[in-house]
């Protein structure tokens, strides 16, 4: 019987640890999703930290910096993706009152940033 405990414990937590996603899936897909464009190539893909939101439960903001080749010259981008592991979405709006959680969460990192560099 022990044994059996042993087992499905070990197993449910193999199973949950499966379904969180890697650093590697997630840039993989930003990756293989944003490479294909024609008027901009992807130059590189960094995973800065990820933290888990209050709401929607379940899901975590992926902090990324994205760096693009257009027309002879390098952009960056700094963007936040959210992922259940599901799904991925690009931003959450209330419906109230019309707030961007992105918006939010990248103000609160663009002050950190600017911080840091004083």
């Amino acid at each position: 019987m022990l044994k059996l405990l042993t087992i499905i414990v070990v197993s449910s937590g193999l199973m949950f640890a499966s379904d969180v996603l890697s650093e590697g899936e997630l840039l993989a897909f930003l990756k293989n999703s944003l490479s294909n464009e024609k008027n901009y190539g992807l130059k590189d893909v960094k995973l800065h930290t990820t933290k888990e939101i209050e709401y929607p439960i379940g899901w975590r903001a992926y902090f990324v910096t994205l760096k693009f080749r257009a027309a002879e010259r390098e952009i960056e981008l700094k963007d936040i993706i959210f992922s259940d592991n599901k799904m991925i979405s690009r931003d959450f709006i209330t419906l109230k009152e019309a707030k961007s959680l992105k918006n939010e969460l990248l103000d609160k990192w663009n002050e950190n940033i600017q911080e840091d560099d004083k």
